[in-house]
């Protein structure tokens, strides 16, 4: 990297004046204070230029939202605000178009505006022989304003251990709990990989509720330096039993799913590269000769499989005895497996991690062709999540993460 090219104007969308608010940690605290809130942390960002932008927050009051948008916009905010339960909107700033409110105003996701009650509609607090509750209010896990929430529901201290286990609950807009749930399903049909049952579901409230499967996530153990070969070649073999499984479930076909055909780079990866280009118009002509480069030297699609479709780290759970689960198969899809093993090294897992899990995959299937052009789209995908996320010094992370991308794609044309 050259030099810190990527600088932004006094104010990074004036049709959304409430983009730079929420990217300030220091003005975002001073504006909450005045409020009466403290905050603690703002772990999510979307961001739609020139139409809008919503945060997720930590504060110490609980988890809240920041909706801002543009002047045409200005209605769906008022509307916003007037359908808001009552008590959950605990801020309007009509300068900045920008509202603060309670998970509850999220009507997005039906769930939220009564969650206890949504609970009770499933029939997770009670038995017919134990009337009263089995588990303590709800714990929310992540919330991603407006696409979905997880928690935990915990069993309560109290609560017979034989009937009352903790609960991990999964909201969604409308309409996609029934298309996420088949997914978990198909999930639970493959042979030798552990995933967690589906304990009851709620079209009404797009509501899921899933056994929580006790362990630590891979990522947790990898930087406590708990997890060794053993469980990373464990990895690797459960991913090959997921993508040796067959194909005729009831999920997605992706558009990579058609075999002998050439890839084409992801509508992910070019929304990426499109919205750091909006962000830091510096950094565009990089990010087209990238996409250029990649779409140069796009390989033959590997023979389609089921795949995960968002394979990390951080949706692999190991217990006591160091075996594997995978979890959170929203985006579970017929697909190239190269995608999965790819999205797990551009997540942050290390050359030598990797090549145990492909080591234990390899035992059972042979790993995919094409991995480093799938692990080069698959960072580019990721180049703006310093942004989404809040990360302070964010535009030089960016910068450095497009300098990644840019050294992947340079090994492939070495032939590497």
């Amino acid at each position: 990297m050259s030099g810190p090219v990527c600088r932004a104007d006094p104010m990074l969308d004036h049709a959304v004046p409430s983009l730079d608010l929420v990217l300030d940690a220091d003005r975002l605290g001073r504006w909450l204070e005045s409020r009466g809130e403290v905050l603690v942390d703002r772990p999510y960002l979307r961001y739609k230029p020139g139409t809008s932008c919503v945060a997720a927050l930590r504060l110490r009051s609980g988890r809240a939202f920041l909706y801002g948008v543009s002047e045409p916009a200005r209605p769906k905010l008022d509307k916003l605000v007037t359908l808001a339960p009552p008590g959950s909107i605990r801020a309007v700033d009509p300068r900045l178009r920008v509202m603060l409110a309670t998970i509850a105003a999220d009507r997005d996701l039906p769930a939220l505006r009564d969650l206890p009650q949504a609970i009770a509609r499933m029939g997770l607090n009670r038995s017919d022989d134990e009337p009263g509750p089995g588990h303590s209010e709800p714990t929310v896990l992540v919330h991603k304003p407006q696409r979905r929430l997880v928690g935990l529901l915990c069993a309560s201290p109290d609560a017979d251990p034989e009937r009352w286990g903790n609960i991990v609950l999964r909201a969604y807009r409308r309409g996609q709990s029934d298309r996420a749930a088949e997914r978990h399903r198909a999930a639970g049909r493959i042979d030798g990989v552990r995933t967690a049952r589906i304990l009851a579901t709620s079209s009404r409230d797009a509501l899921l509720a899933l056994e929580h499967l006790p362990g630590h996530t891979l990522d947790a153990l990898l930087a406590a330096g708990g997890a060794g070969p053993q469980v990373l070649r464990a990895t690797g073999r459960a991913l090959a039993q997921v993508h040796a499984g067959p194909v005729d479930r009831p999920v997605d076909r992706g558009p990579d799913a058609t075999t002998g055909t050439r890839t084409t780079v992801s509508a992910a990866a070019r929304e990426t590269a499109a919205l750091v280009g909006q962000l830091c118009p510096a950094l565009a002509g990089r990010l087209a000769v990238v996409l250029a480069e990649l779409t140069a030297t796009a390989p033959v699609r590997n023979e389609p499989v089921l795949c995960h479709g968002d394979f990390s780290a951080d949706q692999v759970v190991v217990d006591d005895h160091g075996r594997p689960a995978l979890i959170d198969w929203d985006r579970a899809r017929v697909g190239d497996p190269a995608t999965d093993l790819a999205g797990l090294r551009a997540a942050g897992l290390g050359l030598d991690q990797l090549a145990d899990v492909l080591e234990g995959y390899d035992r059972l299937r042979p790993v995919p062709r094409h991995l480093d052009w799938h692990v080069a789209e698959a960072q580019l995908m990721r180049v703006a999540d310093p942004f989404r996320a809040g990360t302070p010094a964010w535009r030089d992370r960016v910068e450095a993460n497009i300098d990644a991308v840019e050294a992947a794609i340079s090994r492939l044309g070495r032939g590497r």
